[in-house]
């Protein structure tokens, strides 16, 4: 039991949400084995072409089926096995001897046609639209209307007293102020964290962060038992280690991985997004904030993030994950920062996902080490972890 929630927990920690199965995951018994394919690398296969049994995917790229499943996962609060005839062998995922999987296409095809019709093609109708997180969704309204009549009161009589909502420049401007200096933050350009990951059920595995400006990321996570797993990007290609073996990261994946080794992906906020408004004032975990809502540039994913107004810190951010059925969140929270060379740093990150959630603690950090480039490239056997050397001066040790 401990080993399989190790194992939960390393999936639920990896920054590329949608890494989850190597094989057909969620959805239908691969067509072909990987032994089958040419050498040179072949144009993407469509859905139908990959997978046995499509219906109502045909035609659309094979990468995006993961993420289908996983919204239709998230969406009903339900495993593969709700829907899949799967045996004990891990085979049968193109079967329909279930109805509910019948019943999952039938409800594809009728929000496709209630958000063509009604909202030109927009996902604005989804499964999460009436499921909530439910196997079965319910056609009438909680019980419990008093968090709804306090809003509905509160957008009736607004508070004249209220302070004036602050612009985007506003909040983004006091954020990078609280973090640091303009030149302590310029000085970063390698870091190495080490810290303890727990999740809810109380599995725990042990991690180091090795990031080098502008987009070098390895992630190095180890079990109790010994085992070692790493994920990494030299900033054009990704690739996952394990004990199972050496594979690329691609497509949404990639992108996913890509934009989490952006040096700069927790202080230059305003570059990172095409759009950035400010969405209203929220009091969330015991912060009052001011949320701001943006479209990312990387690939138009949507985000919402809450800054405190006293401290100026970001304390949370949501990402919205795109997939073709719809987004699926995935909650950060940031806490108890420290100042590390001039630099504020949250030591405790909670992350809730689709699949687990779990708490980081920084165990310790040290900046602008020296790491090598060749660090982030794809190993070829299971290797050590990057060799680093720590700047001579004991002030870059400081936690």
């Amino acid at each position: 039991m401990q080993t399989r929630s190790v194992s939960r927990l390393v999936a639920s920690i990896s920054l590329s949400l949608l890494l989850i199965p190597q094989r057909g995951a969620f959805g239908a018994e691969p067509a072909a084995k990987p032994a089958d394919k040419p050498a040179e690398k072949p144009a993407e296969k469509t859905m139908e072409e990959e997978y046995k049994n499509i219906v109502v995917f045909k035609g659309l790229p094979s990468h995006q089926l993961d993420g289908a499943m996983a919204f239709m996962s998230a969406a009903l609060g339900v495993g593969c096995a709700f829907c899949h005839a799967i045996t004990p062998d891990h085979t049968g995922w193109e079967k329909d001897d279930k109805k509910e999987k019948k019943s999952a296409r039938e409800m594809v095809e009728m929000t496709r046609a209630i958000n063509k019709q009604s909202f030109g093609g927009k996902d604005v109708i989804t499964c999460a639209t009436c499921h909530q997180g439910h196997p079965h969704p319910s056609s009438r309204p909680p019980v419990d209307q008093i968090a709804l009549r306090k809003a509905s009161d509160k957008d009736e009589n607004p508070d004249p007293k209220a302070a004036p909502m602050p612009t985007v420049e506003q909040v983004l401007g006091a954020y990078t102020k609280a973090l640091g200096s303009d030149a302590a933050l310029a000085g970063l350009k390698t870091q190495i964290v080490k810290a303890t990951s727990v999740g809810s059920d109380g599995a725990s595995v042990k991690q180091d962060f090795i990031r080098k400006a502008p987009n070098k990321l390895l992630i190095v996570t180890r079990e109790a038992n010994g085992g070692t797993s790493r994920q990494g990007t030299n900033g054009t290609t990704g690739w996952m280690q394990s004990k199972e073996g050496e594979r690329d990261v691609t497509g949404p994946p990639l992108t996913q991985l890509k934009r989490n080794a952006d040096f700069t992906l927790d202080t230059k906020l305003a570059e990172q997004f095409k759009k950035l408004s400010v969405a209203g004032r929220d009091t969330w975990n015991g912060h009052d904030t001011v949320v701001l809502r943006g479209t990312a540039a990387l690939d138009d994913h949507g985000e919402r993030l809450w800054f405190d107004t006293k401290t100026g810190l970001l304390v949370r951010r949501d990402t919205f994950v795109k997939t073709i059925l719809g987004s699926i969140p995935d909650q950060t929270e940031f806490d108890d920062f420290r100042v590390v060379k001039g630099v504020k740093t949250p030591y405790v990150t909670k992350r809730t996902t689709q699949w687990m959630n779990f708490t980081r603690t920084v165990d310790s950090v040290v900046q602008n080490p020296m790491v090598q480039d060749s660090s982030f490239e794809k190993p070829a056997p299971m290797s050590e972890a990057p060799k680093t050397e720590a700047p001579k001066s004991p002030a870059a040790k400081t936690n």
